[in-house]
């Protein structure tokens, strides 16, 4: 606004000086005070409430030329409508509410509406935010036309990369989709900031890589390892990264990148990270032993964790069916909350088998045993389901993300395969030996990929092509068996015999979905040529240098093991009672020592924080 330019007045009822409900749920908003005629005026950019004599003054020609002027945003609140100059202070007013439930319902039914855009289509730097609905989000992979879906309550956010129409591009857990205005709004990144809002972020720390995911906008929930810290990050760096692979040390360098379809500016162009475990074949196997196991969950975990003494189920299980322990361990932790879930507890059910978003609890699976569980999920949700070309689930044999693998179809929490996949690395660093890291060597490849009997073009015999629809695949992984030289193709006769997804016939002339479900590795080989793979994520005999086993030590309270008890520990605490999806260490919340993670323990926390009488274990 120019100085000394008419006073305008915007005509918005003062809703700052009367409370009103936020509930989209037929509740009246607050009454209006009697008598009351204040209104709010922008004059020479101070606001101020004006009294009726001065609206009588009202320059409504002045106000309509600023309206065009400018962009502004209404707040629609039942029938109360607020008007605002920034998407940040309409932000604000939605986030004003009592409880988090209240501002997510807030969002849900669409209180902010823009009148005008403030991005230019397609060039400006954004953030794409999901409205928090009580439904998943199904959209489309740009790149290669398959559908997947989100619960935006996971993770909201996501980098922008322009508009058409009413349809908004965007990018996370390393898919490029769309979605509609009706189900997202995009703020600049400078609104963003201003309105105090964070995005997910990875950082390096102790020489580790972090994720650090915010399902409010406002803090980090949770964090999870990715893997180690690589010769292009700085030791403490903070970076910006919605594909995990790319990173930037700045959010507008993203996101001109990502608009231009180029990593030209990123820290490590010609390099992309892929983390390990996130993009291991299920057709690998584990190096530690069942004994391994089950002592690694009794020292997280109380004698009534579902968990216990599985370890021998975990083994048995991937030698029969072809599915890496440690993937599926992995998996169980993060479903099951270290088998302590509800429906772990009532059903045994460690992986979430039919738990949709929609009715979890009474749509979950129930299982004889926490062991039957286990033989079912590799012999018919890896073997006989996700690794089965034929299926309309296959998207790669890892954990994946949205772009590839098991994630794509198995969860609606976008950043499922990485939080699964960080549960091999905590269990490799309790060991301190870090053998299983890096084992195998992993070729990334793009597209439909040919896979041949032998080294020879002529021997061609399957594709990896999704079995519905023929989807191709970005960042497809295969788990090298070796090195061979083979026909002269393209200047290189370089191939590698790598493990097959599916089981392969005796004769190894094709596939076969054996009723069973059983993997037999002695046949289940095929080749690829070198010019099918984009990045080669070579194996390394130790990725860190040997350590002596990590002493577990009993911290009451401590619930995100970070060697500290404090309001991080109590807010996480509480956050995973409400059911949010969030992981707590069970033995360490457990601090009446009772077996269980309940409210009387959250109390006691509360009460330690405080200072009052109380006492928690802490050696």
């Amino acid at each position: 606004m120019k100085t000394g330019k008419t006073l305008i007045v915007i005509l918005v009822l003062v809703c700052l000086l009367c409370p009103y409900s936020i509930f989209a749920s037929g509740e009246n908003p607050g009454a209006e005070p009697e008598g009351f005629d204040g209104y709010v005026a922008l004059s020479d950019g101070a606001v101020r409430v004006l009294q009726q004599e001065e609206v009588n003054t009202y320059d409504a020609a002045a106000f309509e030329t600023y309206e065009k002027e400018h962009t502004v945003y209404q707040v629609t609140r039942q029938d109360e409508i607020k008007t605002y100059l920034t998407y940040a202070e309409a932000m604000d007013d939605i986030m004003q509410t009592k409880t988090q439930k209240a501002a997510a319902r807030a969002i849900a039914e669409k209180d902010v509406q823009l009148i005008e855009k403030t991005l230019t289509y397609g060039t400006d730097v954004g953030v794409v935010i999901f409205k928090n609905t009580s439904s998943t989000l199904t959209y489309a992979n740009k790149n290669t036309g398959a559908e997947t879906y989100i619960a935006p309550s996971y993770a909201p956010d996501a980098a922008y990369l322009g508009i058409s129409g009413n349809t908004i591009t965007f990018r996370q857990a390393g898919c490029t989709g769309t979605v509609s205005a009706d189900n997202a709004y995009v703020m600049t990144y400078d609104d963003f900031k201003k309105a105090g809002y964070v995005t997910s972020v990875y950082r390096v720390k102790n020489g580790k890589l972090y994720h650090y995911i915010t399902t409010d906008l406002k803090n980090y929930s949770s964090y999870y390892t990715v893997g180690y810290r690589q010769p292009y990050m700085t030791e403490g760096a903070e970076y910006y990264s919605f594909d995990g692979h790319y990173f930037y040390a700045s959010y507008e360098q993203m996101a001109r990148d990502y608009i231009a379809n180029t990593h030209a500016g990123a820290i490590n162009p010609a390099t992309p990270y892929y983390n390990y475990y996130q993009y291991l074949s299920h057709r690998t196997q584990t190096v530690y032993t069942a004994d391994q196991i089950n002592n690694y969950i009794a020292s997280r975990t109380a004698d009534t964790s579902k968990l216990r003494n599985t370890g021998a189920a975990f083994i048995e299980y991937q030698n029969t069916y072809g599915s890496n322990a440690i993937l599926m361990f992995g998996l169980s932790v993060n479903e099951s909350g270290w088998g302590t879930s509800q429906i772990a507890r009532d059903k045994n059910n460690l992986f979430g088998h039919g738990a949709v978003d929609s009715n979890p609890y009474y749509g979950a699976n129930g299982y004889a045993s926490p062991a039957d569980s286990i033989r079912y999920h590799a012999q018919y949700f890896v073997s006989r389901g996700y690794l089965d070309p034929t299926d309309f689930r296959y998207f790669g044999p890892h954990l994946g993300d949205k772009n590839s693998g098991m994630n794509v179809k198995y969860a609606s929490d976008p950043y499922w395969g990485e939080k699964a996949a960080s549960q091999a690395y905590l269990l490799n660093e309790f060991y301190g030996n870090y053998s299983d890291i890096n084992r195998y060597t992993i070729l990334i490849c793009d597209g439909d990929q040919k896979i041949y009997k032998y080294t020879a073009a002529s021997n061609y015999f399957y594709s990896t092509g999704n079995g519905s629809k023929p989807y191709p695949t970005l960042d497809f992984p295969f788990t090298v068996l070796q090195t061979v030289i083979g026909e002269f193709i393209g200047g290189s006769e370089t191939w590698y015999q790598i493990a097959t997804d599916p089981d392969l016939k005796d004769d190894r002339t094709g596939f076969i979905i054996r009723p069973d479900g059983t993997y037999h590795p002695q046949n289940s080989y095929g080749y690829v040529h070198a010019s099918q793979v984009r990045t080669i994520i070579p194996s390394t005999e130790n990725p860190r240098p040997p350590q002596p086993p990590t002493p577990v030590k009993f911290r009451g309270g401590d619930v995100n093991n970070d060697g500290a008890v404090d309001t991080k520990d109590s807010v996480l605490f509480s956050r995973y009672l409400a059911k949010w999806a969030v992981q707590i260490d069970i033995k360490q919340a457990d601090l009446n020592e009772n077996g269980e993670a309940n409210s009387t323990d959250l109390m006691i926390l509360k009460r330690y924080l405080a200072k009052w009488p109380s006492y928690i274990r802490i050696e």
